[in-house]
């Protein structure tokens, strides 16, 4: 997302909002919460998420990862659930 997103319209979560019908595209995540996690070659990855408020409403997961000594990071950012709008019969 970073310099090429609104985050104006995404805003953080640790817990997936109460919607009647998320479409999940991966297994459902429960705790949200943001987490930092530190690998064996030494690099950094921040995990956080995000709900676009904006149509269509969708819960981001973004994926931040550092590299030893560095500042400058390189984003994962994908869409991992979307309410779903109910069919009409």
């Amino acid at each position: 997302m970073g310099k090429t997103s609104l985050w104006a319209t995404h805003q953080l979560i640790d817990t997936p909002p109460q919607q009647p019908h998320w479409q999940w595209r991966i297994d459902s995540i429960k705790n949200l919460s943001p987490k930092v996690r530190l690998l064996p070659d030494g690099k950094a990855v921040l995990e956080f998420f995000t709900q676009r408020k904006s149509s269509p409403t969708a819960i981001f997961q973004h994926l931040d990862q550092y590299a030893p000594r560095t500042y400058q990071a390189q984003c994962l950012d994908r869409v991992i659930a979307i309410v779903a709008t109910p069919s009409k019969v």
